[in-house]
């Protein structure tokens, strides 16, 4: 059972660092998520990035993610995101 467990973690991490280069891409032409207004879909992928962020030490700049780095570092600026 430990073994899959890790295995099936491993697994996840590899898919976690490879699909915000989806995001990436679509913040190259839009300034959120789902276009051209703030939604839901911004707040969901920030607590999703800094889950990765604090969890596998994820920083979307590191790995060539500018767009993804530039749009986390504006959500992060906003009020809402301060604890």
């Amino acid at each position: 059972m430990d073994w899959t467990v890790r295995r099936l973690a491993q697994g996840r991490g590899r898919h976690a660092r490879t699909s915000p280069d989806g995001f990436d891409q679509r913040l190259q032409s839009q300034p959120w998520i789902a276009g051209e207004r703030f939604t839901i879909a911004d707040i969901t992928a920030f607590c999703a990035l800094e889950f990765a962020r604090g969890l596998m030490k994820f920083v979307p700049g590191d790995e060539g993610m500018s767009a993804l780095q530039a749009w986390r570092d504006r959500m992060n600026d906003r009020p809402s995101a301060k604890v």
